[in-house]
């Protein structure tokens, strides 16, 4: 079994791959998305914090002066043990952060490998389980979202509550509730979906069980849940107290991001196979296709009989299905009105990755069916089966090249910053509207100086840091510039390239006839000025 364990280690590293391609030739490339760029600042962050100050780490250096500002999104903290060491050792964030994402992939595909192992006894199912859980189109439309693509805590998890109750054991019930710990260390998301589909399929596995097989089993779980609020207690305050600043969900957003039926049959636009058929239901948090192949192993799996675990595995399906509907289904606006840590959810589609779990391991039962129905009748192809499914899975999943784009150097401006005495930042222009293009890689620039900016990029934003832009947007002008050095900015840093030359000259034309103001330093960048103001005492 260990030797199978890691020729499945090395399938699902060489699938990896080739799925991602050409990533590990680019390592320094990143998917041109915002949130790679904000990928990148949190990891760099977590590791600047830790090696200053480690009791400030939730007071991240955007939206200044507002606090906790590293909670308005996913803090990402294993993602950051990860990252930190390399990032330390001076690995550039690009490159760490193109680690992780393989690695995920690999980490992902492993943990599935290792639940449908334990449940089918036989290699080739789980190899076709990791394939489902690690690679359907689900997991590429999310390829700029680092801590989704950190699912592998899932399928551990569920083994661990498995074998609670196949042992009664105390031991793998507290196992149960450090592995959704983890999750949510990883994914937050991910964690509290974790958190109620397990409870889901604990109650399926609880009825026909010994007294004391129940007895033990709910001892190491209540343990566990114990141990687990312990550990998660310090980490939810910063969540709570950002929340009184930003605010909760909307339930139209909350709409928005629920999917429907017809998602599980969507996959990304530039799957090879099914791209252009599913282009008209293809929406980009509801690609949440699991493979005709995946699908049909997943049947056979579930057809009957079926034991108490399959009961338990269509359970958990039942309620992660469930979720990721969100406002479609009967119910979760109820949920919303009455349990707080839902009203923070924006996108209830990300539990179809748990969808993708439970499907993925009744295909790997299926799997196993079917090998054993060739090896009575057809014995010479039996060994072949579990290798042309997932030669299949493969071509189904299939959607590289991943479009990649070289990662921005350090500015001339982020040079200049860090040779600065500490001081409060502004990069113009600021967002006018909901246009937030500049503002990631403004913070991804702010991991080579650190100094604190007014400007931000987050899965949620304050008024404050609202009512900044708002003002700004009227420069040329003298309430625009109060307004900055009532934030206590003390660094002004002017873009032509993002501002247009015309509405760039006018803006430094007005910074240069102010008393209250120094340019400091004018620097050219692809043809295009920035120049560098600082706000006399």
């Amino acid at each position: 079994m260990r030797r199978q364990f890691w020729i499945a280690a090395g399938l699902f590293t060489a699938l990896t791959l080739v799925l991602t391609w050409p990533q590990i030739v680019r390592l320094g490339s990143i998917y041109p998305h915002e949130d790679s760029f904000f990928n990148m600042w949190r990891l760099a962050w977590f590791a600047h914090a830790m090696k200053t100050n480690p009791l400030q780490l939730f007071q991240a250096n955007i939206f200044w002066p507002e606090r906790d500002t590293l909670a308005y999104s996913d803090a990402m903290l294993f993602e950051g043990v990860l990252a930190a060491p390399l990032l330390w050792a001076g690995v550039p964030a690009p490159v760490v952060q193109g680690l992780l994402v393989l690695a995920s992939f690999v980490f992902s595909g492993c943990a599935a490998y290792l639940l449908a192992r334990h449940l089918t006894g036989r290699f080739g199912a789980g190899i076709v389980a990791g394939l489902v859980f690690a690679f359907a189109p689900f997991r590429f439309d999310h390829y700029m979202h680092l801590e989704l693509l950190w699912s592998g805590w899932m399928p551990l998890a569920v083994l661990a509550l498995l074998r609670t109750f196949e042992e009664g054991s105390t031991r793998w019930g507290i196992a149960t509730a450090l592995l959704c710990v983890m999750q949510m260390l990883s994914s937050i998301y991910y964690g509290i979906f974790l958190a109620m589909v397990l409870g889901v399929m604990a109650i399926a596995l609880w009825f026909g069980r010994s007294a004391e097989t129940r007895r033990r089993a709910a001892a190491g779980l209540v343990a566990g849940g114990v141990l687990a609020a312990v550990v998660l207690f310090p980490y939810a305050q910063p969540y709570r107290r950002a929340r009184d600043t930003v605010g909760e969900r909307e339930a139209g957003v909350v709409w928005l991001h629920s999917a429907g039926p017809t998602h599980y049959l969507a996959t990304t636009p530039g799957n090879w196979i099914y791209g252009s058929y599913a282009n008209r239901i293809s929406r980009h948090e509801k690609r949440l296709f699991a493979g005709a192949i995946g699908l049909t192993l997943a049947v056979i799996g579930i057809w009957p009989p079926i034991d108490r675990r399959r009961v338990a595995l269509l359970a958990g399906l039942g309620m992660a299905v469930y979720l990721s509907i969100g406002m479609n289904a009967p119910g979760f606006g109820w949920l919303r009105d009455h349990v707080e840590i839902f009203r923070g959810l924006r996108a209830p589609a990300r539990a179809a990755q748990l969808s993708l779990l439970m499907i993925a391991i009744l295909a790997a039962y299926g799997m196993a069916r079917l090998q054993s129905w060739l090896q009575a009748r057809r014995p010479a192809f039996s060994k072949y089966a579990p290798a042309l499914c997932a030669s299949v899975l493969v071509l189904e999943y299939a959607s590289m090249p991943i479009a990649l784009r070289p990662a921005p150097p350090k500015s001339a401006a982020s040079a200049w910053l860090a040779d600065q005495p500490r001081g409060v930042v502004a990069e113009l222009p600021m967002p006018i509207g909901w246009d937030r293009s500049n503002e990631p890689e403004v913070i991804y620039q702010s991991t080579f100086h650190w100094h604190p900016l007014v400007n931000g990029h987050s899965g949620n934003y304050p008024l404050s840091n609202y009512l900044l832009y708002r003002a700004v947007e009227k420069l040329p002008a003298v309430e625009a510039l109060d307004a900055l050095k009532r934030s206590g900015v003390r660094y002004i840093i002017v873009h032509e390239a993002r501002y247009g030359t015309p509405t760039y000259r006018a803006v430094i034309e007005f910074f240069d006839t102010r008393a209250d103001l120094t340019r400091r330093a004018t620097f050219t960048e692809g043809g295009r000025e920035i120049a560098a103001y600082e706000v006399k005492p």
